[in-house]
């Protein structure tokens, strides 16, 4: 489990986007939001329409979701970075954040940060 948080948790630092199996499949998400719920969890928004069934095409509001971390396996952080905030999803998806996106600093690989 220590080893998903941290990897969860570079993610959200670096926002940059994970692949994750869940119980459903394999998800493509940006996570925005890691502390606790209960347990560990994160909010993140889908990213890949087939990943999950019921999904929109784009990104939406219906592709928030909250995942407790106990049902991830093979976290993957991705290449990619620069996922832009969004406020569209209520703060409450995880009561107590260990960490934001939205409070990281925007960062610039082209620039080395």
């Amino acid at each position: 489990m220590e080893e998903i948080y941290q990897l969860v948790w570079t993610a959200v630092a670096n926002k940059q986007p994970m692949e994750a199996a869940t119980r459903g499949g394999l998800d493509y998400s940006a996570p925005h939001r890691l502390g606790r719920k209960g347990g560990f969890a994160c909010c993140v928004i889908s990213m890949a329409a087939k990943a999950r069934p019921g999904l929109q095409t784009s990104v939406s509001f219906t592709n928030w979701h909250c995942v407790a971390l106990e049902k991830l396996s093979r976290v993957k952080v991705l290449e990619a970075s620069g996922i832009q905030p969004d406020h569209s999803r209520p703060g409450s998806c995880v009561a107590e954040p260990d960490i934001d996106a939205e409070d990281q600093p925007e960062r610039d690989p082209q620039k080395g940060h």
